[in-house]
């Protein structure tokens, strides 16, 4: 459990982040919580993060909330010792991050050399407005043209136009596929290479993505999920199940409706954010808590 560190860092280029690890390799972050975490600078203040020349890494069971900066980051800075790449977020959970400068809930980019191969999927993201503006759920850009990033199965929540995804030009081989979006019953919202999008339809003709093996992916619906009135923590990580938050209710749109993840074996998990199992084969539910009765 990580929190309220880095309020007196100044930093104008650089910042403190609560849990995060740099230049290793198959370094695993899991059941954990950041909350609160601050910067007195220009930058960073986030939850969890995979910092310049991290390879093979994971962070999973994860819970990021009220965070100065954004729940997930992955940044290559200039002149890292090796690059940033077969990296894997999934089963997280970011809640009400990015307070304060212009971050995403999982912010992916690069001031180096370009980020290769991440697999991001089964992770809820709710990300409300802030008074200092400019956040988004999922942020992708920097320097150089990221190559390879996947986007599965995951829900992105905003409200009050906040984007729900900004995607900088340049990008190569970006793909999202059976993610849910839902702006709190305001209209959809997003940017991808400069181009803003009002409509799921839209983006997927113009662009081509939440379109996977001929048949069209994605929703923009209410979720139908428990979402926070305040703030929820926890402060101790072997009590993450007591999470009430972001459970699925039984007539939600998302159950049984992501992509089957059968190009991820043999990494496929067998459980999700709180230990309920997954299905092995067939298709999953969409978001980090896959619905379970409650007795």
């Amino acid at each position: 459990t990580s929190y309220r560190n880095g309020e007196a860092n100044a930093g104008k280029s650089g910042g403190p982040c609560g849990i995060w690890t740099h230049a290793s390799t198959h370094a695993i972050i899991q059941y954990c919580e950041a909350f609160n975490n601050k910067t007195g600078g220009a930058a960073d203040g986030g939850g969890f993060d995979l910092d310049g020349g991290v390879t093979n890494a994971i962070i999973q069971y994860c819970y990021s909330h009220d965070n100065d900066g954004p729940g997930y980051l992955m940044w290559n800075y200039e002149g890292a010792p090796h690059t940033l790449s077969n990296n894997t977020l999934r089963y997280n959970i970011s809640a009400n991050d990015g307070r304060k400068h212009t971050y995403g809930a999982i912010h992916i980019g690069t001031s180096g050399l370009p980020i290769t191969n991440v697999k991001v999927y089964n992770n809820t993201l709710y990300m409300p407005h802030t008074l200092t503006g400019g956040v988004k759920g999922i942020w992708i850009g920097g320097s150089a043209a990221n190559d390879s990033l996947y986007f599965f199965n995951n829900v992105v929540i905003t409200d009050k136009q906040v984007p729900l995804l900004e995607v900088e030009r340049g990008q190569t081989n970006t793909v999202f596929a059976g993610n849910a979006y839902w702006c709190n019953g305001d209209s959809f919202f997003l940017q991808f290479e400069k181009v803003s999008y009002s409509s799921l339809a839209d983006w997927q003709t113009s662009t081509g993505q939440e379109n996977w093996q001929g048949r069209m992916t994605g929703m923009f619906c209410n979720p139908k999920m428990i979402l926070p009135k305040r703030q929820q923590t926890i402060n101790n990580a072997r009590r993450l199940n007591s999470l009430k938050s972001f459970q699925l209710q039984a007539d939600s749109p998302l159950l049984k409706s992501g992509i089957e993840l059968k190009m991820l074996k043999p990494e496929q998990v067998e459980k999700d954010f709180l230990g309920t199992s997954v299905p092995k084969n067939g298709v999953p539910d969409i978001g980090a808590r896959h619905f379970k009765e409650m007795k």
